[in-house]
């Protein structure tokens, strides 16, 4: 078995037994959610682009790419799983390569949107300051040598 927990073995032999399913090493036709399942540690852990832990803050996964199905034109569905190292605190999301949305469909009720892109605007405007600063200091000492230069002359 891959990376997963007893618990989510335990549910995922449930699911087999559901489905009619005896060999649940080939978890094929069938996407499945596990582990937590609030929009809170969802939208916590979707917010970090999926690095952060949001019961323990640690940036330790473990993650299984589940791929459940393909389609004729080659786009593929499933569920991720991410376990952390540390805490193990679980949980999945689906995805679909063609959905119309994001590759995990199921982050676009989520304020994530809104979080990822302050995080970036944030991010280009300290950029282009700090840029802008290091220019300010080049220009500066240039001008600063040159007047030396002068001086020694």
């Amino acid at each position: 078995m891959s990376i997963f927990s007893e618990h989510v073995k335990a549910q995922m032999e449930h699911k087999s037994v559901i489905l009619g399913y005896e060999n649940m090493s080939m978890f094929s036709n069938f996407q499945f959610s596990c582990g937590d399942q609030s929009k809170e540690g969802r939208e916590k852990f979707a917010i970090s682009r999926f690095t952060i832990c949001p019961k323990c803050n640690s940036t330790e996964f473990n993650k299984d790419h589940d791929i459940a199905g393909g389609r004729m034109n080659g786009d593929c569905y499933g569920t991720d799983v991410f376990i952390c190292k540390s805490c193990n605190w679980i949980t999945s999301f689906q995805w679909d390569q063609g959905g119309d949305s994001e590759y995990y469909y199921e982050i676009e009720g989520f304020d994530y949107y809104e979080e990822y892109e302050k995080k970036i605007k944030e991010k280009i405007k300290k950029a282009k300051e700090e840029r802008e600063e290091c220019r300010r200091k080049a220009l500066e000492e240039k001008k600063q040598k040159e007047e030396k230069k002068q001086k020694d002359y």
